[in-house]
């Protein structure tokens, strides 16, 4: 079985990098002492619910919604960043196994992500789930990167978070883990993500041909 690029996962791509440069020339919420969480609910695309900290900044487009904690003493590093994916695959995967075997060998196709890949069972939103660890380089910074990806049917749900070797990770992943915690999938009608017949390059047995790897390696460009 091989899978399109919409079907492989999205740990490694542009958007941290890009979520940095957006920061630094936007107003950075300042660290607070509270412990208050607000609720992002999108029913109309998304069809999920997840808290998220009140003095985190929020950023929804296309099919994702990105959380980012408050810059600390450099603002370039965002020393916490989560984003919620959802997706149709273009088929249904029938070979979970098969397809984690294919993400891990793509992750290890580029040089800014350092081994050893971690892969574990855990759940989300009460379904069975994957989750893959791995260090990852983004320009010149390192960061603790966490996948977990759930499959239903062909909707693949996606949560991934960056935490920067900077940052002190223990401080945050009480937080990390409540937001993760909270996510819920909702029954919507979801009119952007309609599914679509793969096509014969789609389903093709050449995995190199139906794997696009230039959005995985962006990130890594300064």
């Amino acid at each position: 079985m091989s899978f399109s690029a919409s079907a492989i996962p999205t740990i490694y791509t542009a958007q941290p990098q890009q979520a940095i440069a957006q920061t630094t020339t936007a107003a950075t919420p300042k660290p607070t002492s509270s412990n208050a969480f607000l609720t992002y609910e999108n029913n109309s695309t998304l069809g999920i619910n997840i808290q998220y900290p009140s003095n985190w900044e929020k950023d929804s487009y296309d099919n994702k919604v990105a959380f980012f904690a408050p810059s600390l003493d450099n603002p370039k590093i965002i020393p916490v960043s989560l984003f919620v994916d959802v997706d149709n695959l273009p088929f249904q995967i029938t070979d979970v196994d098969d397809y984690i075997s294919h993400y891990i060998n793509h992750l290890r196709t580029h040089a800014g992500i350092s081994e050893p890949i971690g892969v574990s069972s855990t759940s989300l939103a009460g379904n069975l789930a994957h989750n893959f660890t791995a260090f990852a380089k983004i320009g010149q910074d390192f960061y603790h990167a966490t996948d977990i990806i759930m499959l239903s049917g062909i909707k693949k749900y996606e949560i991934t978070y960056y935490i920067a070797e900077a940052a002190k990770s223990s401080s945050y992943l009480p937080t990390i883990q409540k937001m993760i915690d909270s996510f819920e999938i909702q029954d919507i009608v979801n009119h952007m993500f309609e599914h679509v017949e793969p096509t014969v390059s789609q389903c093709s047995d050449n995995l190199q041909a139906i794997i696009n790897l230039d959005c995985l390696s962006m990130m890594f460009q300064r």
